[in-house]
């Protein structure tokens, strides 16, 4: 439900025509393995929308150091030395892993850091959210969570959730 909520307060600002009506929508993805006695279910949601980005969104919020940073990437990008895509992966990182929110408001801000949490609560669960030029990784089984610079960016935002199921499927009058 934060996915859906953030697409629809974030991705897709009032007044942009960067994308046509047609595109300014949210597509959800889905696939259920029951668990069998031999092993475990899983539950796999995709979440993309074509609108802003998360960075895009929380670049009105830019910190101190992220202006440095972003500014720094600019002219990199601008005398086309490297990726220059640091700043995208720091914003993505800090908007996963820590309360933060372009609004302002007190009550949001939460829903990554909550996603991220509740995969990190499984024992084998995964989480990937690539936007822009950044990917976010997080695996429970090792407890790590990484961010990763693309080349090529991806428009607007894509989140995987990839959750065990555990228990055996239970047979009726068993």
């Amino acid at each position: 439900a934060e996915a859906l909520t953030n697409v629809r307060h974030h991705a897709y600002p009032a007044g942009d025509e960067d994308r046509p009506a047609s595109l300014r929508k949210w597509w959800l993805f889905s696939r259920y393995t029951a668990p069998t006695k031999e092993k475990r279910g899983s539950l796999y949601i995709a979440v993309y929308d074509i609108g802003v980005g998360i960075q895009t969104s929380l670049r009105k919020k830019l910190k101190t150091g992220e202006i440095a940073l972003d500014a720094a990437d600019s002219l990199l990008e601008a005398l086309k030395i490297g990726d220059a895509n640091f700043t995208e992966q720091l914003l993505l990182k800090r908007a996963i892993e820590q309360e933060r929110s372009s609004t302002g408001l007190a009550f949001r801000g939460n829903g990554l850091p909550e996603m991220r949490n509740f995969v990190m609560g499984t024992d084998s669960g995964r989480m990937y959210i690539t936007s822009g030029r950044a990917q976010y990784t997080c695996i429970a089984s090792t407890k790590k969570s990484e961010v990763f610079g693309c080349r090529t960016g991806l428009a607007g935002t894509l989140i995987v959730w990839a959750i065990p199921v555990s228990g055996p499927v239970q047979e009726a009058g068993v």
